[in-house]
């Protein structure tokens, strides 16, 4: 009986650093995990920074009372393969002399082109990717709507700090990854704008940025 408990240790022992480096993300995981948390940030703030009436049902946000900004956004397992379908073309109507109303129309929704662009080249599939997690927003003093909206349409882009707690999970990962730290959102000196991270950990295990 010793000797059957004692071989029972002994592969036990043998076979736990296979199975605690099979939950290890690979580098590709943090690479897909790092490009959809930044997608799902592009769509939570374009779905904020627009005027049109659009819900998303995955997406929560909480806003602070005195300036009316999101200071947290939730994640609920939300499959980013869904994201796209909210934010269409606009239809080009110049040759129909409509091209003020194709110009208001952009104004109205001026991270559209922005998100369209990321999601359609990582060309997330249905289950590739899902994200639950909150993205808590810090902003710059005495930031307002009107001035974050103001920036956005000049392409100042105002920069935020966004401290997140995200879980990647789905078919183009090998396991769960999780994701928490802080980044930076704000344009670069050409205008473009960006997701930066300034200090983050995967599953634990804290990052060089």
């Amino acid at each position: 009986m010793n000797r059957r408990i004692l071989t029972f240790i002994a592969i036990g022992l043998l076979s736990l650093p296979m199975a605690l480096s099979a939950s290890d993300p690979t580098s590709d995981d943090v690479l897909v995990a790092m490009g959809a948390i930044k997608d799902a940030a592009f769509v939570a703030c374009g779905n904020f920074i627009s005027t049109k009436d659009r819900e998303i049902p995955t997406i929560g946000m909480e806003s602070d009372a005195s300036t009316g900004l999101p200071s947290a956004v939730i994640f609920d397992h939300a499959d980013l393969s869904s994201f796209l379908a909210y934010f269409p073309e606009a239809s080009d109507t110049s040759e129909n002399g409509n091209s003020l109303q194709l110009l208001l129309s952009r104004a109205s929704d001026p991270l559209a082109p922005i998100i369209r662009k990321r999601l359609t080249v990582h060309d997330w599939k249905e289950g590739e990717a899902i994200l639950d997690g909150t993205c808590a927003i810090k902003y710059q003093t005495g930031m307002t709507y009107g001035k974050m909206m103001s920036g956005v349409l000049t392409g100042t882009y105002p920069k935020a700090a966004l401290a997140m707690d995200m879980t990647v999970s789905g078919i183009r990962v090998t396991v769960q990854v999780h994701v928490e730290g802080v980044f930076i959102l704000a344009g670069d000196a050409d205008g473009n704008l960006d997701i930066t991270p300034v200090e983050f950990s995967v599953n634990g295990k804290k990052m060089e940025t």
